[in-house]
């Protein structure tokens, strides 16, 4: 989400060209600068209230020392920061060093903390106005332990469960936690694997010592995107046998009837891939065999979650106002409160509470205005209709006649 929108509204180079000059940041894809939000938002300004990185040294560079991603070095009066680990690659080399800006790089991260603020402000008021929603679902799989005697036959191929999300647009689903229930505490490796990818995108050693009893473990494994996936391990690895949790879950003596839990927005079966199939590689899937009779001693411990990411940056120009007005009023207060005590030629001219007034208008409320006004408007503005988007992340909120029965 930041990197998407960090260029959206733009810093304006400061007009000095003698004084210090901004690495990036200077790039605006809306027309809008954050300058352009309060006169007192200018270069000098801002540096008064950054630390004094004049006053930092940073080491020099040496052929000899390993360096890793992160470590800052100065050579020929230029500093770089470090984007790989690399022995004896001088910089510049883009594949190992990028030039390193220290108050470019404190600004963007004040313009990114903004950018978030501004962002969550817009979630908090759909919630509020239940236009958006955030925790959908959350489930375990199966509900229950099941009894040690209700024992899986060995086997020699990969078992598991498929997990199909429900097609809703910015709906993601995380896995938490994954049980295991085996009758020998052993060490077992579970995978995660997508229908679309060829290597597993997930994979966990897990060290079991439940004894015969239903054991978690966290694993926060998220599940986006189109497709089926499929939480596996290898039965030949297994030592002993697993657990069937289907049988007192969903098991009726009277009838046969199997049947596996299946939430509002996932589908969840389990399965046996094909004789051939290995944790190394994704496998022909349409020779799977699914079961409704057992789960292979694993549970899942899901939830369904909104992710707002793809909506708010395909429309990222309506967020150009809300993002300015954000970052200008958290750096007007903070330049209020000037916790660095550094005053310049600006700022020995206005006062704390003239510009607090700027920011939040009367602070007792008989007269809302100022930047912090302008923000809430801005919020208002872009609370767009979201009307058939999605049903479960941006349900409409019905206002129409209702009828009924008295």
């Amino acid at each position: 989400m930041k990197s998407g929108l960090i260029g959206l509204v733009g810093w304006r180079q400061n007009y000095d060209p003698s004084g210090v000059q901004l690495s990036a940041l200077t790039t605006s894809s809306s027309g809008l600068y954050f300058n352009g939000e309060h006169p007192l938002l200018n270069i000098e300004n801002l540096l008064s209230l950054a630390p004094e990185f004049d006053k930092i040294t940073i080491p020099a560079w040496n052929s000899g020392t390993a360096y890793v991603a992160g470590n800052l070095v100065s050579l020929s009066g230029t500093n770089y920061r470090a984007i790989a680990a690399s022995t004896n690659q001088t910089p510049p080399n883009a594949t190992y060093w990028e030039v390193y800006d220290a108050f470019t790089e404190w600004l963007k991260e004040k313009t990114e903390a903004g950018i978030v603020r501004a962002i969550t402000a817009w979630l908090n008021k759909k919630v509020v106005r239940q236009t958006g929603n955030s925790l959908l679902e959350r489930k375990i799989l199966f509900d229950n332990a099941s009894r040690i005697a209700e024992l899986d036959s060995a086997g020699a191929s990969l078992v598991g469960i498929e997990v199909i999300p429900r097609r809703r647009r910015g709906l993601q689903l995380n896995i938490e936690r994954i049980g295991l229930q085996f009758d020998t505490n052993q060490t077992i490796t579970v995978y995660l694997f997508h229908s679309q990818d060829a290597a597993p995108e997930q994979s966990q050693a897990i060290a079991y010592a439940g004894g015969g009893g239903l054991q978690w473990e966290t694993v926060n494994w998220a599940l986006s995107g189109e497709g089926a996936y499929y939480i596996v391990y290898d039965q030949a690895a297994l030592a002993g046998q697993s657990i069937n949790g289907v049988y007192d879950y969903g098991f009726a003596n009277w009838d046969n009837i199997h049947y596996y839990p299946s939430g509002r927005y996932f589908q969840a079966v389990g399965f046996e891939a094909p004789a051939a199939a290995s944790v190394s590689a994704m496998w022909d899937i349409s020779g799977n065999a699914y079961t409704l009779a057992t789960n292979y001693g694993l549970n899942l411990d899901i939830n369904a979650q909104c992710d707002y990411t793809a909506l708010i940056l395909e429309q990222k120009n309506l967020f150009a106002d809300l993002i300015a007005k954000q970052v200008a009023a958290d750096l007007l207060r903070e330049l209020a409160f000037n916790p660095t005590a550094r005053i310049n030629r600006h700022e020995a001219n206005i006062d704390r509470e003239s510009l607090l007034y700027e920011v939040d208008g009367d602070s007792r409320g008989y007269r809302p205005g100022g930047i912090r006004k302008q923000l809430e408007d801005a919020i208002e503005a872009i609370q767009l209709d979201a009307t058939g988007l999605d049903s479960a992340c941006l349900p409409c909120r019905r206002r129409a006649v209702r009828y009924t029965s008295v």
